[in-house]
């Protein structure tokens, strides 16, 4: 059979490819304040070139105001449908979704002159992501991620005559990962 036809066949019968992988990412909050931390990632081709994204993620910052220090812990997952592209050795990926999560937020004074306070809450919004796959047909190869977004529900924390932290609005993020397929 021609070569065109083998391919073929082989789509029709080949199971669909799933890749799982974990990242480690910095995500970087509209109060440019960063976070760092990890998680899994998981792309499944839904046909051709499109795919499904999921992952779970989680982040973690001690952020220095001058009225004291803020625990930052943010727990997020995230959907996406996406199109590959590139060639065998580079394999970039464009996906859009969304991507919602908790946050928490826990203020620790710096002396008796301040007070502490927690503050705590969902957030979620859209998400734009561009990943590249190095060597993608290999059974492991690395990752690179790059996305942006925004918190359209988020939440802040107020901080008396310093920087708010804001899990609101525009956010952005890199992850560095390996993967299997």
């Amino acid at each position: 059979a021609p070569v065109a036809a083998r391919e073929a066949a082989r789509g029709v019968v080949a199971r669909r490819p799933i890749e799982v992988g974990v990242v480690a990412d910095a995500h970087l909050l509209s109060s440019r304040d960063l976070a760092l931390g990890g998680g899994a990632r998981s792309a499944i081709g839904i046909g051709g070139r499109f795919f499904l994204r999921i992952d779970a993620l989680a982040h973690h910052a001690e952020l220095a105001r001058d009225a004291g220090t803020i625990a930052l812990t943010l727990a997020s997952v995230s959907g996406a449908v996406g199109v590959s592209f590139g060639a065998a050795w580079l394999q970039p990926k464009v996906s859009l979704g969304v991507r919602g999560g908790y946050a928490w937020m826990n203020g620790i004074a710096a002396s008796v002159a301040s007070t502490g306070h927690s503050e705590n809450g969902a957030w979620f919004g859209p998400e734009l992501a561009v990943d590249l796959s190095a060597w993608p047909r290999a059974r492991v190869h690395p990752l690179l991620s790059l996305a942006a977004g925004a918190h359209v529900l988020g939440v802040k924390g107020t901080v008396n005559g310093g920087n708010d932290v804001t899990a609101t609005g525009f956010w952005g993020a890199f992850s560095l990962g390996i993967a299997v397929r």
